[in-house]
């Protein structure tokens, strides 16, 4: 947000230097337009238009689309595991043909009725193999090791994208700052330029020394050399746009939008509230700590004898041969007709082996691995409650500072504006000049750059207490 007495900031600059030479006799001095790249190809970027184009287009986006897709088919993987039975369909098609029969009593006594013919004996079996109706919850819990990680997928598929919006937010106002920073070092180096042709002109005129002339030589120099870092800024600042909207290096941007400033609302306890609930790496947390009790507890039901209840399944085939075709159903575990129900004990007690003694070592991995998550979670806790203190202290600082260098910025343009009034009557010191102008500059791209860091504070904050957007900001 701007004051309408910043639009007068170096408005009345290029008049002073005009009503400088008309004052003090300088003639007409000629002025350098200068370009910010000879690429003609300048698109004009809205803010929105930047963030869709980044959800596009961005890789990092693209990368978490497939990753997600990775976890899905992974879950669908143990969804099916855990609640569908395996059914198959084979086909066995296989062609003999008899060339000979070896010498016995069996070739003797039954000629040749058993001899292969080359028909093909085909056999289609649809299979329903064993399938485990309950095991006490060990597949269970597998599974739902698998639903936590596919629920923090979709979790961080979306944090993913809220961070690429925030990204593109912070780069795209960052990129204006920059440009409006450039802007800034043009005029600075006109007015430079301006006031070396009217110390050049005094010179001549016997109303300036050679030593003002070097002065504002130097001043001159200095501007310049400030616009050159100001350029490498501007283009570092125009590539990182460009990679996160992934649109080729160098394509520029007409930036027209100003940054709309608004106080945080939130308070310090408001923002812990909503961190615990909603935070990134709080869920993360709190998922690998649920995911290490499921583990505990598994690595636990495994040592045990429990029972299982398990259906023995169905094959179903068709066999087609060269004495005709027949069709046959029976038990899958045990080929008869029997459809069975068994329940089965199975205990397998690990006296010594690389768990140690009765498994103990593997149980109390599975124990400590648990701890460790309890312990990064509370740890993850208490680190980032400082985070996100510190962050809303630091917003409120920074919109005191914003106030004040808004304030300095009016007294400045002030004392601008009241050089501007004596020089139709007085000669104002090019010293005391150049210093205004310095003054008003630096107050100006102060502020812009408060109001920078401002949003990106605040954009940091919902990022890590996992808003998408603070309460009653436009962003």
């Amino acid at each position: 947000m701007r004051d309408s007495t910043q639009g007068k900031k170096f408005r009345t600059l290029p008049i002073i230097c005009a009503l400088l030479f008309i004052t003090m006799g300088a003639g007409p001095t000629k002025k350098t337009t200068r370009k910010i790249s000879s690429n003609s190809n300048i698109t004009l970027l809205t803010l929105n238009a930047a963030i869709k184009k980044a959800l596009d287009n961005n890789y990092t986006i693209q990368s978490q689309r497939l990753t997600l897709r990775l976890a899905e088919l992974t879950h669908d993987r143990s969804w099916n595991t855990m609640f569908m039975p395996s059914v198959s369909l084979n086909l066995n098609a296989p062609s003999n043909y008899t060339v000979a029969n070896i010498p016995s009593k069996i070739s003797r006594d039954t000629g040749d009725i058993n001899n292969n013919h080359g028909y093909p004996a085909s056999t289609l079996t649809l299979s329903l193999a064993s399938y485990t109706l309950f095991n006490f919850w060990r597949d269970w819990l597998t599974y739902e090791q698998a639903q936590l990680d596919w629920l923090r997928a979709k979790e961080a598929f979306h944090e993913s994208t809220r961070t690429v919006r925030f990204d593109v937010i912070k780069q795209f106002f960052a990129h204006k700052t920059a440009l409006d920073r450039l802007e800034t070092a043009k005029r600075s180096v006109d007015i430079a330029e301006a006031i070396v042709e009217l110390i050049k002109s005094r010179v001549k005129l016997k109303k300036a020394t050679e030593q003002d002339l070097s002065s504002s030589t130097v001043d001159l120099l200095n501007a310049r050399n400030e616009l050159a870092k100001k350029e490498i800024s501007a283009k570092g600042s125009l590539w990182t746009l460009n990679y996160l909207l992934g649109d080729p290096v160098g394509q520029e941007y007409m930036i027209e939008e100003k940054i709309v400033f608004t106080p945080l609302k939130l308070t310090s306890q408001e923002a812990v509230k909503i961190y615990s609930e909603s935070s990134p790496s709080i869920k993360t947390a709190k998922t690998d700590l649920k995911k290490k009790e499921l583990a505990v507890e598994l690595a636990e039901k495994n040592r045990l004898p429990l029972p299982k209840v398990s259906f023995s399944g169905i094959n179903i085939s068709y066999s087609n041969g060269y004495y005709g075709t027949r069709s046959d159903i029976n038990s899958g575990s045990s080929g008869n007709v029997n459809l069975d129900v068994s329940t089965a004990i199975t205990l397998t007690l690990p006296i010594i082996g690389p768990g140690g003694l009765f498994d103990k070592n593997t149980i109390e991995q599975a124990v400590v691995e648990r701890d460790q998550s309890e312990v990064s979670y509370r740890d993850t806790l208490s680190r980032d409650h400082a985070v996100v203190n510190q962050l809303v202290f630091t917003i409120k600082e920074g919109e005191s500072t914003i106030s004040n260098t808004k304030k300095a910025m009016e007294s400045s343009v002030s004392l601008l504006d009241e050089l501007f009034s004596q020089l139709s009557s007085n000669s104002v010191p090019r010293l005391e000049l150049k210093d205004a102008i310095k003054q008003a500059r630096e107050s100006e791209i102060d502020l812009a750059e408060a109001i920078l860091n401002h949003l990106t504070n605040k954009l940091t904050l919902a990022q890590t207490i996992g808003m998408d957007q603070i309460p009653g900001d436009p962003y």
